[in-house]
């Protein structure tokens, strides 16, 4: 936090959980966020100006270096979130409107609980709803979805649908 509000760079020491060894970067710390029980630092690296993500849990070592960097006014934590179903963005993955048909029991806790920041309900009828969101139909997403099992359904779009339907295949061929 003392990186981020002086503008400082980081040099980490990162180990993610598909490496044997640390990678060292220089991280300018933009901001973090906590999502289902960790901590996540975002922000560009010193060689690469990508705003990317990275565990707090897989950092091994972090020191405070005095090199300095710049915050882009432009640049918004929200905006940069926006269309994401968790911690991730990718370019290469574009967002998109995405409806579900779920159980009036399960639209209940859509209510109360949203499942992402741009979620509306279209329908409502006595057995049934529908919802749809706006973002990137990532992993994140497909396993929000598998956390709501039987009682939601993809509607459209027809990509997104197939896409979530080749995951539900895979996983039942090992079940089977």
């Amino acid at each position: 936090l003392t990186a981020m509000r002086e503008q400082r760079v980081l040099r980490v020491s990162y180990r993610p959980f598909y490496l044997d060894q640390a990678r060292q970067i220089l991280l300018m710390p933009y901001f973090v966020k906590l999502n289902e029980r960790r901590w996540y630092l975002y922000g560009p690296t010193v060689d690469n100006l990508t705003v990317k993500v990275y565990a707090l849990d897989r950092m091994e070592k972090i020191e405070l270096t005095e090199q300095r960097f710049h915050y882009p006014e432009s640049f918004s934590p929200q905006e940069h979130l926006a269309t994401s179903a968790g911690i991730t963005t990718y370019a290469e993955i574009p967002p998109c409107r995405i409806v579900v048909r779920c159980t009036a029991l399960q639209a209940s806790y859509l209510r109360t609980l949203p499942f992402h920041t741009s979620q509306e309900e279209l329908e409502t009828h006595e057995t049934w709803s529908l919802f749809a969101f706006f973002l990137s139909p990532t992993d994140e997403f497909y396993r929000k979805m598998l956390f709501h099992r039987e009682f939601m359904e993809i509607v459209s779009p027809e990509s997104v649908r197939r896409q979530y339907h080749d995951i539900l295949t895979r996983m039942l061929s090992l079940h089977a």
